[in-house]
């Protein structure tokens, strides 16, 4: 055995009809599931196969993934969520995203497409059955898209393609209507109605209390410890929600109640408080002492504010079954969680707080986001702001 004088692998030879012949061996790199790929080459000029060798490491690309772009899309996308993907992103967002691969892209033969296969027009026409033919939501299609798209960007890295076609690929649009729900808000009265209802004995319909005082998102509530209750105000710097483990084969491990520190910067805000959320606050938090004493627990500031009878923090699924259930009691349109958040908003623009502001007090990164609210929940001041016109040229 002799190293090839390129370094490109190993030589070496046998005797056969009294002539060399030369078996090259070279080393590639790894397949994307981390196997080495080897390959021989096997004749008897030396000089043949030392050339064969050569070309053969051109398929080795900076990444040292050695692929054609031979790959199945779905096989293909289901490894790079759970073993690529799954090491930058939330838990919650591989679940998600194996959820758009296992509904909306596997059940369709477009999933045994070959990555290198993956046209404009092929993904185009993919896209528009899943909208016109299957009636997937546009926001359906759109995700799929996109986890197509982050996929294919990954793709170009390994040298497998050079252009992403997903790029290129637009959503079919379907009819919409305007105000069709996106945002849902409680009117004052409707408001004033809930909360006369809420039993504040009742740790989920506390939560639901002081959540109109503040707007704060689900698992901001759920996260909220008693060190965040410091003067007359709500500091809001994490957030509990679901964590899920992954093994190699994507199967996974929930943890129910896991803290994790929030989104983006903007989220980390303080609230202040109105003297009725501050005494409603106070005597809680005797309750919660006195809760806390009598299951023999330490009551700490890190306790949390909200937790049930056993001091265990509130399933996160409660509070929005629950307002949904006190709405259908009061003959109104069953409405999430989310919507106490938006009430929230309207309430301040309807006493003329300005957009900058609710955007700080909501946590939004994009002010974009609290001026769509506005925009949208708030239409009759579009005709307050045009009877300017009727003073400047009312008749004398």
């Amino acid at each position: 055995m002799s190293k090839n004088a390129s370094g490109l692998g190993s030589l070496t030879y046998t005797m056969r009809n009294g002539k060399k012949y030369w078996t090259g061996r070279i080393t590639l790199g790894q397949d994307v599931q981390g196997r080495q790929i080897r390959k021989s080459f096997s004749g008897y000029k030396k000089s043949e196969i030392v050339e064969k060798m050569k070309k053969a490491s051109t398929f080795t690309n900076v990444s040292g993934i050695v692929d054609n772009g031979s790959q199945i899309l779905g096989d293909f996308l289901k490894y790079w969520i759970f073993n690529i993907k799954a090491k930058e992103i939330k838990s919650t967002t591989v679940i998600r995203y194996d959820q758009l691969l296992r509904l909306h892209i596997l059940p369709y033969p477009y999933a045994n497409t070959k990555v290198k296969d993956i046209t404009i027009l092929n993904l185009q026409k993919f896209v528009n059955y899943l909208v016109e033919e299957e009636g997937s939501s546009a926001l359906i299609a759109k995700n799929t898209l996109s986890l197509i798209k982050l996929f294919l960007d990954y793709c170009i890295v390994l040298g497998i393609i050079q252009a992403n076609p997903s790029h290129y690929v637009t959503v079919p649009k379907k009819e919409t209507h305007v105000n069709s729900g996106k945002y849902r808000i409680f009117s004052r009265s409707e408001q004033e109605n809930i909360m006369a209802t809420l039993d504040l004995n009742f740790f989920v319909d506390q939560m639901l209390y002081l959540d109109f005082f503040t707007g704060l998102r689900r698992n901001e509530l759920r996260g909220l410890q008693w060190r965040h209750f410091h003067d007359h105000s709500i500091i809001v710097d994490q957030q509990m929600r679901r964590n899920y483990i992954f093994d190699d084969t994507g199967a996974n491990t929930l943890e129910k109640n896991k803290i994790h520190s929030l989104k983006t910067e903007c989220s980390f805000r303080t609230i202040p408080l109105p003297e009725i959320a501050v005494d409603f606050l106070n005597g809680l938090k005797e309750e919660s002492i006195g809760k806390h004493k009598r299951l023999n627990k330490a009551f700490t500031s890190s306790s949390f504010i909200f937790s049930d009878d056993l001091c265990h923090p509130i399933e996160e699924k409660r509070p929005n079954r629950r307002l949904q259930s006190i709405c259908r009691r009061l003959n109104m349109e069953p409405r999430p969680l989310h919507s106490i958040r938006h009430s929230y908003a309207t309430r301040l623009f309807e006493e003329g707080v300005d957009i900058k502001t609710v955007q700080e007090l909501m946590g939004h990164s994009d002010y974009k986001t609290t001026l769509d609210i506005y925009t949208h929940v708030m239409p009759e001041k579009k005709k307050e702001a045009v009877s300017v016109f009727d003073k400047i040229y009312a008749k004398k």
